[in-house]
């Protein structure tokens, strides 16, 4: 009997100390996989910043616009059934070669002229496109978290 009760509990502070250390590794996972994730969307705002602002600022107050702002081309290109593979395609389409063709934003094209040619990679077209659909850009907390950004930079 004395060796049931001994292996019942060396088996029960195995279990105990094993979930324990489960959980501490998923806990681990779970911080460096939210780390990513912001690092991630910083590195993309980044991007988007640097290729994108230039042109398509998102400061309101500018009085005379190189092109318009980013949360109204992507109004343009987004509807309620557009899928995040559709919006991204139909931005990669148009930035790889831009035309009124392929232009969705004839008032844009009238107000603005045509986008020019930009030596930007697919990779970070379809970056940027990703992070637009995934992020209303339009809100005064995205603003706030894009001044930080932009103030470090």
């Amino acid at each position: 009997m004395k060796k049931i009760n001994t292996i019942l509990f060396a088996v029960s502070c195995s279990v105990i100390v094993l979930s324990c250390d489960n959980t501490s590794q998923e806990g681990k996972l779970d911080s460096k996989q939210d780390s990513l994730v912001v690092n991630l969307e910083t590195d993309t705002l980044k991007l988007v910043n640097s290729k994108c602002f230039s042109c398509h600022s998102p400061n309101m107050e500018i009085d005379n616009r190189l092109a318009p702002p980013m949360f109204k081309v992507k109004d343009h290109y987004i509807s309620d059934s557009t899928s995040k593979t559709e919006f991204v395609n139909s931005v990669w389409t148009f930035v790889q070669n831009p035309s009124e063709d392929v232009s969705i934003m004839p008032g844009a094209v009238g107000n603005f002229g045509l986008m020019p040619k930009q030596n930007f990679t697919e990779e970070e077209v379809k970056a940027i496109a990703s992070y637009l659909y995934d992020n209303d850009i339009s809100t005064d907390s995205w603003y706030v978290k894009w001044e930080a950004i932009n103030k470090k930079q």
